[in-house]
């Protein structure tokens, strides 16, 4: 029986990867460099560190990746301050309250900064709903390395195999898959693919479908 359900955030419970994308391509044209959504889905998971040596073998360690990151977040922040949203994902509190009624814990593990996750968590009136938060920051290796589950795994005291992850990226799906835990996909950015189906272990279209999955165990 599940006894933990793990939630990526960015992504899964809210829709911060449109809002990412479209500053990325914001910064982008002022600069003058090429991005695309194949790119910008080919990193999305990843902790911040990562990213930028990740960047750096896309477009050389001379470019000035720090200066165009910099600007994106601040892209990003000024949206969402004038906004005061990051739009909550279809599903997301139906599934918390049935996760409430059924007695199981719940656990962000994101690969965001603590900062951010309890900023957004914040923002949407939800940090109430979940027994704690993990972020990237916390472990030595990030997605799509196995720590960051197994860690929530450890806080929460239940094994991998009671546990369930729910996720929109790659890196997620295969940090799950290391960590011996069912992952669940629910497409955002990354659309299903002959490549995000082999890395699947369910494939649902909501959060609100999570409950079927739960209530047929």
């Amino acid at each position: 029986m599940t006894q933990l359900v793990i939630f990526d955030m960015d992504g899964l419970m809210f829709d911060t990867e449109r809002i990412n994308f479209e500053s990325w391509m914001q910064v982008a044209r002022k600069y003058g460099f090429d991005f695309d959504e194949p790119l910008h889905s080919s990193f999305i998971g990843i902790r911040e560190n990562d990213i930028h040596t990740y960047l750096e073998t896309i477009y050389g360690v001379e470019s000035d990746i720090a200066s165009w990151r910099k600007e994106v977040k601040q892209t990003q922040a000024d949206y969402i301050r004038t906004n005061q949203t990051v739009h909550m994902k279809k599903g997301l509190l139906d599934l918390l309250d049935f996760l409430d009624e059924q007695g199981i814990q719940k656990a962000v593990a994101s690969s965001s900064s603590l900062e951010m996750i309890n900023y957004y968590l914040t923002l949407e009136n939800v940090t109430y709903r979940f027994d704690f938060v993990v972020s990237g920051e916390q472990v030595e290796n990030g997605k799509p390395a196995p720590d960051i589950f197994l860690y929530a795994c450890e806080k929460a005291g239940v094994s991998p195999t009671e546990a369930i992850v729910l996720e929109d990226s790659r890196n997620g799906l295969k940090a799950a898959k290391a960590a011996g835990i069912q992952n669940v996909f629910i497409p955002d950015r990354i659309g299903v693919s002959e490549e995000m189906l082999a890395l699947s272990d369910v494939v649902l279209d909501d959060l609100s479908q999570v409950i079927g999955l739960l209530t047929e165990k």
